[in-house]
């Protein structure tokens, strides 16, 4: 099974098939879904999928013009990878301004603005085989900026929990029946097959049951898929198994009802504003112990102390 975006989008698992060897994950054509954010704005597009009104720019100046079009509040995003921390959310011009001129410094050089829908977000899962979806996880919520208030920068997720109690059955069968099989029956038909887990990040206007397509990963979010794990009581093995097979799946992984959390604990680099890597950034936090097998809580990370390791992005 295939974690990082990385290895996806460099084509890890055609490598794999090609020595047939069983690999759960989207071919390189496929994670294109989650590598580009105008392919899959596209996609959506040309299908009519709901997602919020975008524009593709590889040129500043024409970005920086565009943008009374779409705010305030402007939505900057990367096209492509940029380790959860590409968006930008700002009713600043400026700022949009500097992520406009920041985000085109990366590869492909390619960015894209997006129209802000007020409503609150939720993560769906869904593991894709023979070209249809197989499995819903349940469904996460997680919170991504830094500081108290939501004050800080973007981190790419510090953490989510489940249940949501926004989301109802009736929400969770429009986002399937909208989003979520209708982009795979749309890859399909333009010569593009998905067999993994189709990661959907979804906003919900607020005050109703209207999702919006906000951006696609080709793997279990980090950290919802954690948490997804830990609340399945048998059969993901299996399953996994069979998806990696491309098999029709007869019976989805049960999963228990209770609550769970997960909480990451990240250290990002000084140039964010501030040194988050201080002594009292770094200070334990004390965690209830939950013996209930009904309420679960994983830390998945941590800093500071000897011998800490840091990814490239900081954490």
């Amino acid at each position: 099974m295939v974690g990082p975006e990385a290895p996806l989008g460099l084509g890890i698992v055609d490598s794999f098939r090609a020595h047939n060897l069983k690999i759960f994950g989207p071919s390189q054509n496929a994670a294109r879904i989650e590598t580009s954010k105008s392919f899959a704005k596209d996609l959506c597009t040309q299908f009519h999928i709901p997602t919020p009104r975008w524009k593709m720019f590889t040129s500043e100046s024409e970005a920086i013009g565009a943008l009374d079009g779409f705010g305030p509040p402007w939505v900057v995003k990367a096209d492509g990878l940029a380790a959860g921390k590409g968006t930008t959310v700002t009713r600043n011009k400026r700022e949009a301004e500097a992520a406009i001129h920041r985000e085109l410094q990366r590869e492909p050089g390619r960015i894209v603005l997006e129209e802000f829908i007020d409503g609150w977000e939720a993560t769906f899962m869904a593991t894709v085989s023979k070209g249809q979806v197989q499995w819903l996880t349940p469904v996460f919520q997680d919170y991504k900026p830094l500081s108290d208030g939501d004050a800080g920068p973007n981190t790419g997720g510090m953490g989510c929990f489940t249940p949501i109690p926004t989301v109802t059955p009736s929400l969770v069968e429009k986002v399937r029946g909208s989003i979520l099989s209708p982009v795979v029956a749309a890859m399909e038909k333009v010569g593009v097959h998905y067999q993994g887990v189709l990661n959907l990040n979804a906003i919900v206007r607020r005050g109703s049951e209207e999702p919006f397509m906000l951006e696609f990963n080709a793997r279990f979010g980090d950290p919802e898929g954690q948490g997804a794990v830990m609340l399945v009581e048998k059969g993901l093995a299996s399953h996994l198994s069979s998806v990696a097979e491309d098999l029709d799946v007869a019976e989805p992984p049960q999963c228990r009802q209770g609550v769970c959390g997960v909480e990451r604990l990240s250290c990002l680099p000084d140039d964010w504003g501030q040194d988050y890597d201080s002594p009292s950034s770094r200070r334990e936090r004390d965690i209830p112990p939950c013996w209930d097998l009904q309420e679960l809580f994983w830390r998945t990370g941590d800093c500071g102390g000897a011998g800490a390791q840091r990814g490239r992005d900081g954490r």
